[in-house]
């Protein structure tokens, strides 16, 4: 089922210039990774310990505080996606900066939910590593 679904939001969201599958690879599983590849999706199995968690929250935090923009706009024809960004924007206000027992910074989530929020860390950072991108989260 979770192979189903994700070939078809990849299939969906396909693009010549690039689609990518980002997938927090303890969560997901070797096995759905291998059949989605099978497939010919395009998997990037993402690490999600403590320390890769905070790098990607920094670098999500980098590319809202650098000079480009990050646009997610609502639709007023599609209530349900609006929903969801409702979520993502809760979630990512629900961040606070602090810092650890042992005096290092990390991010606290104080929304009910992060987990809207780290896709979009996620999908960001992969986003940073190609050579040219264009970070532009849209609602369809």
């Amino acid at each position: 089922v979770k192979v189903e679904a994700i070939e078809n939001l990849y299939k969906k969201y396909y693009s010549p210039l690039g689609t990518r599958v980002v997938a927090d690879k303890t969560n997901i599983g070797d096995m759905v990774i291998n059949d989605l590849r099978a497939k010919g999706v395009t998997v990037i199995p993402q690490s999600f310990a403590g320390i890769v968690r905070l790098q990607l929250l920094q670098t999500l935090s980098n590319v809202f505080q650098a000079d480009g923009v990050m646009v997610i706009p609502k639709n007023p024809y599609k209530p349900e996606e609006n929903k969801l960004v409702n979520m993502l924007q809760e979630q990512l206000m629900g961040f606070i900066r602090t810092k650890t027992d042992k005096g290092n910074e990390t991010y606290l989530s104080k929304a009910n939910h992060d987990d809207i929020a780290i896709s979009l860390a996620m999908a960001v950072s992969e986003a940073t590593k190609m050579k040219t991108s264009y970070v532009k989260a849209v609602s369809r």
